[in-house]
């Protein structure tokens, strides 16, 4: 099941009880980073992935999520511009969309060029 599910959440406290329970599950937290106490949050209880708010995702937040070596998926990407633009993104794992048909055209028009 580890290797198939991640299992996602924009509350800490249950995101900790996953932890405790099933240890091995990847856990995502799902934020708007408008908080520092978000990534030390995540540095302590070393989530594997985030799922942040795209809007959020400014250079220098970017940077603190590399550092902290978590997988990143950000949610929700709707626009072809802003598809284009994160699928260039450092540790991106996935982009979280109500439109995966146009994120395929987005993704098939880049590997053309």
């Amino acid at each position: 099941l580890e290797h198939r599910v991640i299992l996602s959440s924009f509350k800490k406290e249950s995101l900790m009880k996953i932890k405790e329970i099933a240890p091995l599950i990847p856990c995502a937290y799902i934020t708007k980073l408008k908080k520092e106490e978000d990534l030390s949050w995540m540095e302590q209880t070393q989530m594997e992935f985030v799922h942040p708010k795209f809007t959020s995702l400014w250079p220098w937040n970017v940077a603190k999520l590399m550092k902290l070596e978590v997988r990143i998926s950000p949610w929700t990407v709707n626009y072809s511009i802003f598809m284009r633009y994160l699928l260039r993104m450092p540790n991106l794992y996935g982009i979280i969309t109500d439109r995966p048909d146009r994120l395929k055209k987005v993704i098939e028009k880049i590997k053309k060029t």
